[in-house]
């Protein structure tokens, strides 16, 4: 569906039980240079769009690292202003 996609639009996967996500995906957001992929995984979604310098390299990729990666992108985007965020496992805060 990534490479079928025209510019501008955004191809939704559900992730479910998942953990990983396979080169292939970001190899097609890579190669078709105008879609956006949209994760729903783990309670939520975060989106992953043609500008994000995306990741190569590896045959699989964490979907807790990339969510972490562009999950705080997005959420900038929609409007949350870059606040804090606090890691309940450390209570330490970042931007």
């Amino acid at each position: 569906r990534i490479g079928e996609a025209g510019d501008g639009e955004t191809v939704t996967a559900r992730a479910g039980g998942y953990t990983r996500l396979p080169d292939f995906v970001l190899r097609a957001l890579r190669e078709n240079g105008g879609a956006s992929l949209a994760v729903e995984w783990d309670g939520g979604e975060f989106l992953i769009t043609p500008g994000d310098g995306l990741p190569s390299g590896k045959v699989f990729y964490l979907l807790s690292g990339l969510q972490e990666r562009y999950g705080d992108e997005a959420g900038e985007a929609a409007g949350d202003g870059g606040k804090e965020k606090q890691n309940p496992g450390t209570g330490g805060c970042r931007r």
